[in-house]
C-alpha cells in the first residue's frame, strides 16, 4: 500500500504564484479616490432636462399606445354619443319592463314554455345568478 504524503509540506506549494509590484498599495487609495471624487465644473441644463424630457416622452408613448388601441378597438367615441346610447338603452328597457309588466302572467308562462328550451333556461339561469 502506497504511504501518503501531506502536500503542506511541499515548499514548490507554499510559494505564492502571483506577485505585486513594490510600493503597488501605497498609491491604490489615492488612485481610488482621484477616481471617485466629483470633478468639479458646472452642470449644464442638459443634464437636468434630459431625464424630465425622457419622462415626457415616454408618458407620450404610453398615452399614444392607449389612443390607438381603443381607436382600432372602436370604443373611442365622444361623451354625447355615449350618453345618447346609455339614455336609448335605458328607455327601451323601460318600455320592455312595461309592455312585460302589462302581459297577464299565465300568458307570458305559456309563452316561455313554448319558446324556450330547458337548457337554454339554465344556461341564462347560470349566468345571471
Amino acid at each position: 500500500m502506497k504511504e501518503t504524503k501531506n502536500i503542506l509540506e511541499n515548499e514548490a506549494l507554499r510559494k505564492a504564484p502571483f506577485t505585486v509590484p513594490e510600493g503597488y498599495f501605497d498609491t491604490v487609495e489615492e488612485s481610488v479616490r482621484a477616481r471617485m471624487e466629483k470633478p468639479a465644473g458646472r452642470t449644464s441644463p442638459w443634464t437636468i432636462l434630459k431625464p424630465a424630457l425622457l419622462t415626457a416622452c415616454m408618458f407620450l408613448v404610453i398615452l399614444g399606445i392607449g389612443y390607438a388601441t381603443l381607436s382600432l378597438t372602436g370604443t373611442l367615441g365622444s361623451r354625447a354619443e355615449n350618453a345618447a346610447v346609455l339614455a336609448e338603452a335605458s328607455v327601451e328597457e323601460a318600455q320592455l319592463d312595461e309592455a312585460i309588466s302589462e302581459v297577464p302572467d299565465e300568458e307570458l308562462l305559456e309563452y316561455l314554455t313554448e319558446t324556450v328550451s330547458w337548457p337554454d333556461l339554465q344556461l341564462f339561469l347560470a349566468e345571471n345568478l
